[in-house]
């Protein structure tokens, strides 16, 4: 099974916060150098997720995802290898409808914590 046919799971800290300045909401996923904005936090959220799919897909198109990934500071997994006792996650890919996979734990926070073994105060798990 070749890289494009594999699912793949990023584990990351996710911030989302509240910008009184610019009247926003947004959410990152700063290890990873996205963010969103939106008029909510789900907004923010759910297009942190669009960019978290295109980023997955741009780097797979470009044949260095697992390269890329390996040189972030990201916890990640082929989802065909993923630890049982791993934490849920969502899987991205669907366009329309709610998620279909493993519901994710969704998260709120105002700053991230120091990267260590899941979190669920703090880290999102996504597929795409």
């Amino acid at each position: 099974m070749t890289e494009t046919d594999r699912l793949v799971v990023v584990i990351s800290p996710v911030t989302t916060f509240y910008d009184a300045g610019w009247k926003t909401h947004v959410a990152a996923f700063p290890k990873l150098g996205l963010m969103s904005f939106g008029d909510t936090a789900d907004t923010a959220v759910s297009r942190l997720k669009e960019n978290f799919r295109e980023f997955i897909h741009v780097h797979r198109k470009q044949g260095v995802l697992e390269d890329t990934l390996n040189g972030l500071d990201v916890r990640w997994h082929w989802a065909d290898e993923y630890p049982e006792d791993g934490p849920e996650y969502e899987d991205t890919n669907r366009a329309e409808g709610p998620p279909e996979a493993v519901p994710v734990q969704r998260t709120r926070v105002e700053s991230l914590v120091p990267d260590a073994a899941w979190n669920p105060a703090n880290d999102l798990a996504m597929a795409a």
